[in-house]
């Protein structure tokens, strides 16, 4: 049977470490069922959005809005939290 230099048992727990999975039983780190990680679009790159944000993840109460001008500024309304929907809409700029 052949064995694996030590040092690439190293590196393989280190990218096992860094992609969020522990070394013994690569389980991940956080799950993703439950947790929100997204990235919000951005209204300066696309203002073509909103995104409605919740109370909670049962997505059943708003409270909070967000919405792009044309010149790619924020319209912010209410709260904004971790649970949300985002709508894309074709907004009428001159």
């Amino acid at each position: 049977m052949r064995h694996l230099p030590p040092g690439l048992l190293c590196m393989g727990a280190l990218l096992l470490t860094a992609c969020g999975a522990d070394s013994t039983g690569g389980s991940p780190a956080t799950n993703l069922a439950t947790t929100e990680q997204a990235i919000l679009p951005d209204c300066a790159t696309d203002p073509h959005h909103s995104v409605n944000f919740y109370s909670d993840h049962t997505r059943t109460t708003e409270v909070g809005w967000r919405g792009c001008t044309c010149d790619g500024e924020e319209i912010n309304l209410g709260q904004a939290t971790s649970w949300y929907t985002v709508s894309y809409t074709p907004l009428s700029c001159p």
